[in-house]
Order: structure tokens, then C-alpha cells, then sequence
């Protein structure tokens, strides 16, 4: 059995896009390092993916 992750981001409005964008990349790579699958919007569905 294994695990898969949700993952959705977003700033707000707040934060730099930017961030959002880099943090994204950065989790997702995190998680899969980890050996876990990961679902999360792709950058074309919405504005950046965030």
C-alpha cells in the first residue's frame, strides 16, 4: 500500500508568485524523494498552479 499526498498551493494574494511557484517545485520534490506519490493541479490549470 502506499501514500499519496494532495497538494495544493496558493499565496493569497499575499506573497510573491514567485514563491509560490519555487515552494511548489520544492514540496513536490520533497514529497517524491521521500518515496510518496504526490497529486497536485498542474501550473496550466490555474495561474502558475497556485
Amino acid at each position: 500500500m502506499s501514500l499519496t499526498f494532495g497538494l495544493i498551493v496558493g499565496n493569497r494574494g499575499f506573497f510573491p508568485d514567485k514563491l509560490a511557484i519555487s515552494g511548489r517545485e520544492e514540496v513536490i520534490k520533497a514529497i517524491q524523494e521521500e518515496g510518496f506519490s504526490v497529486v497536485c493541479p498542474s501550473p496550466d490549470v490555474t495561474r502558475y498552479g497556485v
